[in-house]
């Protein structure tokens, strides 16, 4: 638990510097570095600063989506790195499905394309 509030205290403060500093490339910058590591904190942080009115909601969607999709990224590269190319290009299916579909449906509930 305390991990988890570390990561979500830093990956707030970098996206509030983040975002004031680049607006919302900053936004997005911040969710995929912190999605490296945790999206938890990534989801709790971009949830924090759309209720707060810091940042558009729809940014906030798109960068959850940012941050999962990195998340999803590493977690493949380990996968293939650890258990070997069969396993990688199982989760690498996987992991491409998820976040297709997730970046339609962010799409879609954002309004864009």
């Amino acid at each position: 638990a305390i991990k988890v509030t570390l990561m979500f205290a830093l990956v707030l403060l970098v996206t509030r510097a983040a975002t004031y500093y680049l607006g919302d490339q900053g936004t997005y910058l911040a969710a995929a570095l912190g999605g490296s590591t945790d999206v938890d904190a990534v989801t709790m942080s971009m949830s924090k600063l759309a209720a707060s009115q810091v940042i558009d909601p729809v940014v906030a969607a798109i960068a959850i989506y940012i941050g999962i999709a990195v998340n999803t990224l590493v977690k493949t590269a380990l996968a293939a790195g650890i258990g070997g190319g069969a396993l990688g290009k199982r989760i690498g299916t996987v992991g491409a499905l998820t976040v297709i579909s997730g970046g339609a449906a962010v799409a879609i509930a954002a309004g864009i394309g």
